[in-house]
């Protein structure tokens, strides 16, 4: 069945107790979403920080009258530049991520609704019929928007390392040239 038509033939909730749904069910799956969460927003709290550093020192650079500063910037494009475009990216995959991690926190909240609901005697065997094509839609994507949160992650972690790299590189160059 279509997953489209499936959304529309599905009912809303007749009663609160269909929507109603106990802390011990989903409290684990939203306390291990937050610490991922909580990773990701450090990652992106340095990353900006270390854009607006790396931004600051280049700035520096710039308008310094030193040739050293010059010959340093010239000599160190490659890092200077990666680790800009490093960072940058890590903080917009992060945001991602957080998009993602929401999504499958959401899908969550759907998936326990609809067990509750095909676990209820208040419904027909027609609309749980119904509800089982969208739980397993609803799961389906869950599985899709899981493996995308987490390879963002990764994904926002190595290139925030990278950055990073790159900026240690570039800083014990520049105590070389002074």
């Amino acid at each position: 069945m279509n997953f489209l038509k499936t959304v529309r033939l599905r009912k809303p909730a007749r009663q609160l107790a269909d929507m109603d749904v106990p802390d011990t069910v989903w409290k684990q799956d939203f306390d291990i979403a937050d610490r991922y969460q909580a990773f990701a927003n450090e990652i992106l709290r340095i990353s900006l920080l270390g854009i607006a550093g790396h931004v600051f020192l280049i700035r520096e650079v710039l308008t310094s009258n030193h040739r050293s500063c010059h010959t340093l910037l010239r000599e160190n494009k490659l890092p200077i530049g990666a680790a800009a475009v490093s960072l940058v990216l890590a903080a917009a995959l992060v945001l991602a991520h957080r998009f993602f991690s929401t999504a499958c926190l959401y899908h969550q909240v759907l998936i326990v609704r609809s067990l509750k609901r095909i676990g209820s005697p208040n419904w027909t065997e027609a609309e749980k019929t119904i509800e089982k094509a969208f739980l397993g839609q609803t799961r389906k994507e869950q599985q899709d928007d899981h493996r995308i949160s987490r390879l963002l992650l990764i994904s926002s972690a190595l290139l925030f390392a990278t950055g990073f790299a790159c900026v240690i590189f570039v800083s014990i160059r520049a105590f070389q040239f002074a």
